[in-house]
């Protein structure tokens, strides 16, 4: 069953992340082979806050992305990383 799960989970990677897992590896030796460096990814940035917006739990526009949140994570809500055993 863990075969499975670890299948479907690695299936969403690789269709979810830019270039897939190799990618994601990729990616992710050269951060920590910059981060073993002292570099800093953020070098430059400059943070702020976004512009947001405050929500009424009351009006329907509420429900309405309420509903599109819950449909984005259909997949990862219906398949558990790590089903009860």
């Amino acid at each position: 069953m863990m075969g499975l799960v670890l299948l479907t989970f690695l299936f969403a990677v690789q269709n979810g992340y830019p270039g897939g897992i190799i990618q994601y590896i990729t990616n992710a030796k050269k951060l920590l082979k910059d981060s073993l460096e002292g570099a800093n990814p953020f070098e430059g940035f400059v943070p702020s806050v976004p512009v947001g917006k405050i929500l009424n739990t009351q009006e329907p526009e509420y429900a309405e992305l309420e509903k599109a949140g819950i449909k984005a994570t259909a997949f990862f809500s219906s398949t558990p990383l790590f089903p009860e055993s």
